[in-house]
C-alpha cells in the first residue's frame, strides 16, 4: 500500500532504541524451555503517523485492550504481556528495519506486524527467515503468508466481498458498473481486476470501464469525468484513506447520482469529511459494532467502556490477534519462539470466538463471512451478513 522512502529521523531513533534494548535487555520473553517467564514481550509495529494512521492507531487501541484483559484476568497465571510499540509511519523500509531489530532482540517472543500490505510484505520474509512468529491484521494481499511463522487475523477482502456486495447489487438492479481503483494497493487491485469481474457474470452486471490512480492522487476530476461519461448504474471506488472523501465529493459534483460501492478503506470514518456527498456508500467489511455475535458484543462493550467510542474493524482485528497469541502462549506453556509457533498452529486450527465473531483459519489465514455496511453521514450502518437478506 505504501511507497518506499528514506527513513525518517524518528524512525532511526526508534531503531537505535531497539538496538540498545537488544544489547542490554532482560531475557524476559523468548527463553527456551522452563515454562512461561514473568513477562512476555511483544513488538508492535504500527502506522501511528502518516496516510493510514487512522488504521494503525485504531489497531493499537484494540491490541492494548486485549493485553489489558489478558493481564487483568490472569489468563496466563502470573505471567503478563508487555507491548513495545514502534511507529513505522508511511514507510516500508522503516517497518523492515524495526522488524529486523525486533527479530535480533531475543526478548521479543512475537511481532504484531504493520497493517499495510507493502509494509507487511517487507516484514514477513524477514520474520520467516528469523523464525519469529509474526501476526498481521489487514495486509490482505498475496505474498504475506510466506511461511509457517506468519499468521493473518484479517479475512482477505476478496474472500468475502462478492458474497456481500453481489446480492445487494442484484437487489438494487445494478446492470452496469464502472471502476476506479488505487493501483498501489495489491488488495484493491485484486478486487478491481479479478473479484469484481468474476462477480459480473454471477450477479448479472456489465463492467463498462476500469481505470486506476496512484496512492498520491487527490485530484480525481479527470478519471471521474471519464467514469461518469460511461453512464453506469453504479460507480465502484476502490481507494485508500483520504482519497475516499475527495473522490466522493468530486463524483457527486460531476453529477453522478447512482449507487456507489467502496471497500474496507471507505471505513474508519474516512467518509465523514465528504459530508452529504459521502452518504450512501456501500461496502463489505469483516466487522461492524452492530453484529450480534456474542464475542463481538462483549468486545464492543469493553471497547466503549475503555475508550468512549465505538470500535473500528482495525481494532477488532488487532484485539483478536492478541487473544490468538495469548491462547498460544497458554497452549505452549513457553515463550520460546519455536514452541509458540507450534502452539499458534494448534490454536488457529481449533479456532475461537473473538471480536469479529467465530474465527476459523485456513493455512494460518483467517476466514469470516463478512458483513455489508453503508455510510449514513455519521456512522457505518450494518445492512446484512453474507448469505442473509
Amino acid at each position: 500500500m505504501f511507497k518506499r522512502r528514506g527513513m525518517a529521523a524518528g524512525a532511526v531513533a526508534a531503531v537505535i532504541a531497539l538496538t540498545m534494548s537488544a544489547c542490554g535487555s532482560d531475557s524476559g520473553g523468548a527463553v527456551a524451555g522452563g515454562g512461561l517467564p514473568a513477562t512476555v514481550h511483544i513488538l508492535s509495529i504500527k502506522e501511528m503517523t502518516g496516510a493510514v494512521a487512522f488504521a494503525g492507531t485504531s489497531g493499537e487501541k484494540g491490541l492494548q485492550l486485549a493485553v489489558e484483559e489478558v493481564n487483568k484476568q490472569k489468563f496466563l497465571g502470573s505471567t503478563t504481556i508487555k507491548v513495545d510499540t514502534q511507529d513505522s509511519g508511511y514507510n516500508a523500509q522503516t517497518a523492515a528495519s524495526l522488524a529486523s531489530q525486533g527479530i535480533a532482540n531475543k526478548k521479543y517472543s512475537v511481532i504484531s506486524g504493520p497493517l499495510s500490505s507493502q509494509q507487511a510484505a517487507a516484514v514477513a520474509p524477514l520474520a520467516q527467515k528469523g523464525k519469529t512468529p509474526t501476526v498481521f491484521v489487514q495486509a490482505a494481499s498475496d505474498g504475506i503468508l510466506v511461511g509457517d511463522y506468519i499468521y493473518r487475523v484479517t479475512a482477505p477482502q476478496p474472500s468475502f466481498y462478492a458474497a456481500n456486495v453481489g446480492p445487494y447489487m442484484q437487489k438494487k438492479n445494478v446492470k452496469s458498473v464502472s471502476i476506479l481503483y488505487n493501483a498501489g494497493s495489491p488488495t484493491i487491485a485484486e478486487l478491481a481486476t479479478k473479484t469484481i469481474p468474476d462477480m459480473a457474470a454471477k450477479y448479472g452486471f456489465k463492467i463498462k470501464a476500469t481505470s486506476s490512480v496512484q496512492l498520491s492522487t487527490q485530484d480525481f476530476a479527470s478519471p471521474i469525468s471519464k467514469l461518469v461519461a460511461t453512464k453506469p448504474d453504479a460507480a465502484v471506488l476502490l481507494l485508500v484513506g483520504s482519497q475516499n472523501p475527495a473522490a466522493m465529493t468530486q463524483l457527486r459534483q460531476a453529477g453522478f447520482t447512482g449507487e456507489v460501492f467502496g471497500n474496507q478503506s471507505s471505513g474508519g470514518n474516512n467518509l465523514k469529511s465528504a459530508g452529504k456527498d459521502g452518504v450512501g456508500v456501500v461496502w463489505a467489511t469483516d466487522f461492524n459494532p452492530a453484529q450480534d455475535d456474542p464475542g463481538s458484543q462483549k468486545f464492543v462493550a469493553a471497547y466503549k467502556k475503555k475508550y468512549g467510542e465505538e470500535p473500528l474493524d482495525y481494532a477488532a482485528e488487532a484485539y483478536d490477534s492478541v487473544w490468538l497469541i495469548a491462547r498460544a502462549l497458554k497452549e505452549a506453556g513457553s515463550a520460546d519462539r519455536q514452541e509458540l509457533q507450534k502452539a499458534l498452529d494448534k490454536v488457529a486450527q481449533a479456532g475461537f470466538e473473538g471480536a469479529q465473531g467465530t474465527l476459523s483459519f485456513v493455512n494460518r489465514d483467517l476466514r469470516l463471512p463478512g458483513v455489508l455496511v453503508q455510510w449514513d453521514g455519521s456512522k457505518e450502518v450494518m445492512l446484512s451478513k453474507a448469505g442473509q437478506p
